[in-house]
């Protein structure tokens, strides 16, 4: 069994509450599958008979690319792939909510059309409800934002809606890490990286984030891959 979380390949007593566990020949050698370290039931299982061998070594690659994990057989990536898992709700993204938890609250400018930037105060009140914006048919958006801490964007299947088929990325979580988070129904954190000092309370700064074909990438800079 192999555990993962955002960022590493861990041994089993290093383990979280965000994890995902890939199990190869499950259930009498029948079944490889995906599940959460600590959720019953598989994200994603499938047949797999007698994939194992008690007295031969049989060699597989595994992949985490994104939010992706891949599984196949062989020794060369990407050929004899057995899996291939990504969460859901990621597809397709139609709104994007702004918002601050920080004390101060923050500033942005939203750029929506060419030649047409939104500028707006969030309160440090936690809620996505001040400002919305439509992206159908768009894959990525671009921000100005001014924040000592805490800012968070929500990607939504459905404009409004946070608490089902949406995640969130927060720049600057706790002043020191920018976390994406899956908010359907619960609070999960699907990736981390360590961003100190991101932010600026007096100076907005410019940040994009994507989607993909299921990949969230954010990062720092005027345009989308900067």
């Amino acid at each position: 069994m192999f555990y993962f979380t955002s960022d590493h390949v861990f041994e089993q007593g290093d383990v979280d509450d965000y994890s995902q566990l890939v199990y190869i020949g499950g259930s009498d050698n029948s079944k490889t599958g995906v599940r959460n370290i600590f959720s019953p039931g598989p994200l994603l299982q499938v047949d797999t008979p007698s994939i194992l061998d008690c007295d031969v070594p049989v060699s597989f690659w595994l992949s985490w690319h994104g939010l992706h994990l891949e599984l196949g057989l062989g020794d060369v990536y990407g050929q004899q792939r057995v899996l291939a898992w990504k969460p859901p709700g990621l597809d397709f993204v139609n709104g994007i909510g702004f918002a601050t938890s920080a004390e101060d609250g923050a500033v942005w400018t939203v750029l929506r059309n060419v030649g047409d930037e939104l500028y707006m105060r969030t309160p440090a009140t936690y809620s996505h409800e001040q400002l919305w914006l439509t992206v159908r048919d768009h894959y990525f958006q671009t921000f100005r934002v001014s924040a000592c801490s805490d800012v968070h964007v929500v990607l939504a299947q459905t404009s409004g809606v946070i608490d089902e088929n949406a995640y969130e990325v927060i720049l600057g979580y706790k002043g020191a890490r920018t976390v994406i988070r899956e908010q359907m129904g619960i609070f999960k954190f699907v990736a981390s990286a360590d961003t100190p000092d991101i932010l600026s309370c007096h100076l907005l700064r410019p940040f994009w984030i994507s989607w993909i074909d299921g990949f969230i990438s954010v990062g720092q800079g005027e345009g989308n891959g900067d």
